[in-house]
């Protein structure tokens, strides 16, 4: 934001920038989800606790 508000870049540019971070972060979440569903299923066939 700061390059933005003393003119260096484009508004477009900064909200491309925000865009990719937003979907960056909902894929990091939606990983991390899918992570811990595999491990939620494992628990009973293994018979171990596998989160803490």
């Amino acid at each position: 934001m700061a390059s933005y508000q003393v003119g260096k870049i484009e508004f477009l540019s900064v909200l491309d920038s925000l865009t990719k971070l937003l979907n960056d972060e909902l894929s990091y979440w939606e990983n991390f989800a899918s992570y811990q569903k595999a491990l939620a299923e494992l628990e009973p066939l293994v018979g171990v606790e596998l989160t803490k």
